[in-house]
């Protein structure tokens, strides 16, 4: 399941028009969407033909959570079909008392999150429709997102605010950790306007690949559709913005393909890091210096050795004395001693076959005269 949130600080770009378009021209492709309207102002839910009067259970009640249902009430439990394999979660007003409403509560900046990680395997994907600005219901919504559209309408402030817009992501990123991947969408775009020929090559040559191929074109139908309560699919298929709003569909169902190619690399590394997390503790709890009643117990594996010493602080670095000398076990290039030693801090190194190192299975270190390195170990 994909994650998508329609964001931007600056009302009046296009963001709605682009969550109700998109989710209805991505359910045409025989996928199952939930548009999430979490705007207090409802222009999703009206937009799609229902009334703020007819909602009984809005985003806002799954929010914060109303009444003793168990399991507690889900985004799933209050989605409207607006047609096949289209669903809206319609918003209310109370949704403007968000902030009052969970003052004080742990994790409030997440509740969305937990909502839509319930859904997987419910939608293939979860579009949100948030208001401007940069409240709780922002936040929510940019947490709960694997994916943030930025629609653009290319005018001069709608451009100048995009950079503030992709600094609140950074700022919410710096806070959380949480890190969406980034697009930029064209809209409202004129060809025979010079300014807006100008304006969109000037927002591709600054962010680049964050800038979607696709551009949606000014058309007036989109904006009729709006008004009718329907999406620009059923209310005028052949119109120039459905084709726009297709092309979208198309190219974030291609994006889709490069994001789990991407993830699944990430997960593979991440799989190959514990991996070794696990060896290196397994490595430090068999080999190295290790702390026992009354002293230390040193264990080395040194394949194809012949002869393995220690010499420290505690033998006055001779590897002369014969308790310096470590002793062949039964398992193979394994190599013991053990020392009684009083609680203190003591550097040493291995010297195998008259070669002198630090203990490769013992992280902690320090540089000595020689400029070389000596292992350490504490003994408590």
């Amino acid at each position: 399941m994909r994650t998508i949130t329609i964001f931007n600080h600056k009302g009046g770009c296009g963001k709605t028009t682009t969550a109700i378009n998109l989710a209805s021209t991505l359910a045409g492709t025989k996928r199952r969407v939930l548009l999430v309207d979490l705007d207090p102002q409802a222009h999703s839910t009206v937009g799609c033909g229902v009334r703020e009067e007819e909602v009984e259970l809005s985003t806002w009640d799954v929010l914060k959570g109303t009444g003793a249902a168990d399991p507690p009430l889900g985004l799933a439990d209050i989605a409207w079909e607006v047609f096949e394999g289209f669903y809206l979660a319609p918003a209310g007003v109370g949704l403007a008392t968000i902030e009052q409403t969970l003052a004080g509560t742990e994790a409030r900046d997440e509740r969305l999150k937990r909502l839509t990680e319930r859904l997987d395997g419910t939608y293939d994907f979860v579009l949100i429709d948030c208001g401007p600005g940069l409240g709780l219901l922002a936040v929510n919504a940019l947490m709960a997102a694997r994916e943030v559209i930025i629609p653009v309408d290319l005018g001069f402030f709608s451009i100048y605010g995009l950079a503030r817009t992709l600094q609140a992501l950074e700022m919410v990123t710096e806070r959380t950790g949480h890190s969406p991947v980034v697009h930029v969408l064209a809209t409202m775009y004129d060809t025979r306007a010079r300014t807006m020929r100008r304006s969109l090559a000037a927002l591709r040559n600054q962010y680049g690949p964050k800038v979607l191929d696709t551009v949606i074109h000014f058309n007036v139908d989109l904006r009729e559709a709006a008004a009718m309560g329907s999406p620009i699919a059923e209310f005028r298929p052949r119109a120039r913005g459905h084709e726009d709003y297709r092309a979208l569909a198309q190219e974030v169902l291609a994006s889709g393909l490069h994001l789990e190619f991407e993830s699944a690399a990430r997960e593979e590394v991440e799989d190959g890091q514990r991996e070794e997390a696990v060896v290196d503790r397994k490595v430090e709890a068999v080999y190295g210096a290790i702390p026992i009643d009354n002293g230390v117990r040193f264990v080395c594996h040194a394949p194809g050795a012949t002869q393995v010493r220690v010499a420290g602080d505690f033998n006055q670095w001779s590897t002369a004395e014969p308790e310096s000398a470590m002793a062949p076990t039964d398992v193979p290039a394994v190599w013991r001693s053990e020392y009684r030693l009083p609680p203190g801090r003591y550097a040493y190194r291995l010297v195998i076959d008259g070669r002198w190192c630090c203990d490769p299975a013992n992280p902690y270190v320090e540089s000595n005269p020689y400029g070389e390195l000596n292992s350490v170990v504490e003994i408590q």
